[in-house]
């Protein structure tokens, strides 16, 4: 296996950084639908059907991804200060 030179290690840092970054603002943007808001908005419209839950269930895959990727983030940073 051929390593990494730092250049090559700060590269591909900053790909995952806007990876991550991609997902968070794809995370908040879902949330900001009328679909993902609150439950106080949900009670006060009376509704949370089928298009509520797949909106939380979207939102919450990027925060995943975005978790996914901070934490291999801090996983390569870990090795190359080691």
């Amino acid at each position: 296996m051929k390593a990494f030179t730092e250049l090559q290690l700060e590269a591909l840092l900053k790909r995952l950084r806007a990876r991550s970054d991609n997902a968070y603002i794809s995370y908040i943007g879902k949330c900001k639908t009328d679909e993902c808001l609150g439950w106080e908005a949900k009670v006060n419209v009376g509704k949370f059907g089928k298009d509520e839950l797949q909106a939380h269930v979207d939102a919450q895959e990027q925060f995943g991804r975005h978790s996914a990727f901070a934490e291999v983030i801090e996983m390569i940073k870990g090795i190359n200060h080691e």
